[in-house]
């Protein structure tokens, strides 16, 4: 996916690196199961950067997002008897996450952002748009074409490009098969590109 290294500046995690950070959450979530709020804030901490990420890249506002965080985390510690250890507990809390902000949106209509919008770097001419995308790096033109897109394409897009995650972990946060992931994440960029050449041509 070519992003690990550009976002985190490390090397992708091994095999038993992951194993040991989810043996971790399963621990903090049973303590937090148990009634212990720190273990539950720990938890918190550890995944509300990309729970807030995808919550606005859906509902494309920060007040809106900010609200979707924290219910999500609500509803998170909540349902967190259900949670099943065998499962990585950030695939799970976006899982929740995400079902949530598409009630948002069934139930409101989402205007599309203005000023809330992230803020974003003055495109880079010495790159292309995508290429930017894939290094993870959100600028204006990037951020005008995304907002363009309808919100199942968005999530894709944020979930492979921007959060690092494999099709493994956005099939289970989508509840779909990976094959549809990819097929789904084929046809969003092919939607981006185009958008994207529109805007070069503009």
């Amino acid at each position: 996916m070519q992003l690990a290294t550009a976002i985190h500046g490390t090397l992708p995690l091994t095999l038993e690196a992951v194993t040991q950070e989810q043996s971790e959450e399963a621990r903090l979530a049973a303590a937090a199961a148990a009634g212990d709020r720190a273990a539950f804030s720990s938890l918190v901490t550890r995944f509300q950067g990309a729970v807030y990420g995808l919550c606005f890249r859906l509902l494309r506002s920060r007040d809106s997002a900010a609200d979707a965080a924290q219910e999500t985390f609500v509803r998170a510690y909540a349902a967190l008897r259900s949670y099943d250890s065998a499962q990585r507990f950030d695939v799970w809390v976006l899982r929740i996450a995400r079902n949530h902000c598409f009630d948002q949106l069934r139930h409101r209509s989402i205007a599309p952002a203005g000023d809330e919008t992230m803020a974003a770097e003055l495109p880079d001419r010495s790159a292309s748009a995508e290429d930017r995308l894939v290094s993870g790096e959100v600028t204006e033109d990037l951020e005008s074409a995304l907002a363009r897109l309808n919100e199942k394409d968005r999530e894709v897009i944020a979930l492979y490009h921007l959060q690092n995650r494999s099709t493994k972990e956005i099939a289970d946060i989508l509840g779909t098969p990976p094959g549809t992931v990819m097929a789904r994440l084929f046809r969003a960029r092919a939607k981006l590109r185009e958008m994207l050449k529109e805007h070069q041509v503009s």
